[in-house]
């Protein structure tokens, strides 16, 4: 049965769902028919046009219904929602849905719009404070000092004149709107971000448009530097690194006026030769994308090309530059099954040859409602890349309705879905939150019944602009969204604050202790990791993360070979237990060089502590 529309028996939220084929909007019922039967087969497309006409009966009820009967009719909805939410996190433990241990705590100098785990433990966030407008900043924040003002440290970009011979002056680079992702010496790369404000910062922009410019931040020296400008501004990129530890920027608009011009090119990053050196982007004009990006969804795959998935249905294709020597190449895979504004995506954890399944979760698309808004899914969808073949397949899906969440992998191979909004209206535009907080709740993927699981709320909405990391201590960080909550005078929040989650594996028992682990390591290499504490018996690796508006470019979770070491006493006799023996990833496909949390778990699925370990270093 296609899952692509959900029909509400309430109020007409299935009308807010996408059909999944991007047919022109004003095709006759039997022409659209007939062009589904062509695009998805005959079975979906019957499927289809049956929920159009459920779609259709919902919306003359809707129609129908009095002002009165509109509202008691959403209120109802959302009360059941509520309670539903709050009965399943009363009843579960700790050890099943995890507790929210700390927060709100106070984010100084910037929202964190942007966040960066690196390699340091350090979480480097950024975005822009309330004023002056159209610049940047940039604020590390050290778990290791606790919470309070001495844990953070300002680390603004450098200033530039992001315009030229434009009207706006020099100032702190704003950043915000920016792609990021980390670099095989542990450095941050920062594509793009902001160029004007519409209609303040230069009259010839009554829309938004993109930066030109790039940087790179160290997180040992805590330094920035300067990169070579781009061909075209960014704002909304995304970017990836490659195997060989080039990195590709793509979408996004460009920095011509009136703004709202989609970038067309792909770039690629080729680093320096050292810390804090300056790289280089090539242009690549052989790849022209074939339609506009903001913030697609990107992943490598084990054989070394990207998967580009979302948000919009057309926007899922593999990307071949593999070879710096030969043209890139652009395929299309099968369209998604829904629009998804907002959404997650996450390259599903799989063995220790790698991943080939992406899942999208929730985000806003389909057509308005009547007043206008749109509504968020909560649907999932996964594409097996090894038979791209067979398509986008449902999934098991979230418990509520999500968009601009975060979802984080955790080493315990499940997934924590944290926070989001109640998609888009006319009042609040995408920063809408729902007034009953039940997205406040977290939902806990459980890898084994393939389940969402709904979870405790946290104290404050995390809804568009918010970010969430894993830490290397194995909680989750989780802040930004710079509206919420209101100022007294109901004006959006001048102030940010973050909240920290512990997930249910901190709450199942002692964990293991890596006592000495190698800080660097090649691919398809067997290495040594003593423990002590309770037995460890598997290890993963874990990509730091790099996200923004419900996008990280940089999250991976690996699992490794391992085999439990005893020490061996005279005569080969076995006299206890010492550590792991591990295999590290076999290729660069499976794990692209760089730095790693190396996590090892014992039979409870209980994590150490990470220790950082650099591959192919």
């Amino acid at each position: 049965m296609c899952a692509a529309i959900v029909v509400s028996l309430t109020i007409p939220a299935g009308i807010a769902q996408a059909h999944g084929t991007d047919a022109p909007d004003d095709l006759p019922e039997a022409e659209l028919r007939a062009y589904e039967a062509e695009v998805l087969g005959p079975e979906h497309a019957a499927e289809h046009a049956e929920q159009r006409r459920d779609e259709r009966r919902e919306l003359r009820r809707w129609r129908a219904m009095t002002l009165r009967e509109r509202r008691q009719a959403l209120r109802g909805e959302r009360r059941r929602s509520r309670l539903l939410a709050r009965r399943t996190a009363a009843r579960a433990p700790a050890s099943e849905i995890g507790r929210w241990t700390h927060g709100p705590f106070a984010l100084p100098r910037s929202f964190a719009i942007h966040a960066v785990l690196l390699p340091t433990g350090k979480v480097l966030y950024w975005g822009f404070p309330p004023e002056p407008p159209n610049v940047g900043n940039g604020t590390l924040w050290d778990p290791s000092k606790g919470y309070g003002p001495a844990a953070f440290t300002n680390v603004p970009p450098p200033v530039v004149d992001p315009d030229g011979a434009g009207p706006q002056p020099p100032g702190v680079a704003p950043i915000y709107c920016s792609g990021q992702s980390l670099l095989p010496n542990g450095e941050v790369l920062v594509t793009g971000g902001n160029l004007v404000l519409p209609n303040r910062s230069d009259p010839a922009y009554p829309e938004w448009a993109g930066l030109n410019r790039a940087f790179t931040f160290n997180p040992w020296t805590e330094r920035w530097t300067q990169q070579p400008q781009m061909s075209d501004g960014r704002w909304y990129p995304t970017q990836v690194m490659l195997a060989d530890g080039r990195t590709i920027t793509m979408g996004g608009y460009g920095d011509q006026a009136p703004g709202k011009i989609f970038n067309y090119d792909l770039e690629v990053f080729q680093p320096g030769s050292g810390s804090e050196s300056v790289g280089s982007f090539s242009l690549h004009p052989e790849v022209t994308l074939p339609t506009g990006l903001l913030y697609p969804h990107m992943f490598m795959l084990p054989d070394e090309r990207v998967a580009v998935a979302g948000p919009l249905p057309k926007h899922a294709a593999l990307i071949d530059a593999r070879d710096p020597g030969k043209p890139i190449t652009w395929t299309e895979l099968p369209r998604s099954l829904e629009q998804r504004n907002g959404g997650n995506a996450v390259l599903e954890p799989g063995g220790p040859r790698g991943s080939w399944k992406v899942t999208m979760l929730g985000g806003i698309g389909g057509l308005p409602l009547p007043d206008g808004s749109r509504l968020p899914s909560e649907t999932t969808e996964t594409i097996d890349l090894r038979h791209p073949e067979r398509g986008w397949k449902a999934g098991s899906p979230l418990n509520i309705s999500r968009d601009y969440q975060n979802t984080v992998l955790l080493p315990d191979r499940s997934m924590v879905t944290v926070g989001g909004g109640y998609g888009e209206n006319e009042e609040d535009g995408v920063y809408r939150i729902d007034s009953d907080g039940a997205r406040r709740q977290v939902e806990v993927y459980d890898p084994d019944s393939r389940k969402w699981r709904l979870g405790p709320a946290q104290m404050e909405d995390r809804g568009y602009h918010a970010t969430a990391v894993l830490l290397p201590d194995g909680r989750v960080f989780s802040g930004g969204d710079n509206k919420h909550p209101l100022e007294p005078n109901g004006e959006n929040s001048l102030t940010d604050t973050a909240e920290i989650y512990s997930p249910p594996y901190l709450f199942k028992g002692r964990r293991p202790v890596i006592k000495k682990a190698p800080k660097r390591a090649g691919w398809n290499q067997r290495i040594k990791v003593r423990t002590k504490g309770p037995r460890a018996t598997t290890a993963v690796l874990m990509a730091p993360a790099a996200t923004t508006h419900g996008n990280d470019m940089n999250q991976r979770l690996v699992p490794l070979r391992t085999k439990v070491k005893k020490v061996t006493g005279r005569k080969g006799k076995k006299r206890g237990y010492k550590g792991l023996e591990v295999r590290t990833p076999p290729s660069p496909g499976v794990a692209p060089p760089g730095y790693y949390m190396l996590f090892v778990l014992n039979g409870k699925g209980v994590p150490s502590v990470a220790k950082w370990v650099q591959l192919g270093g």
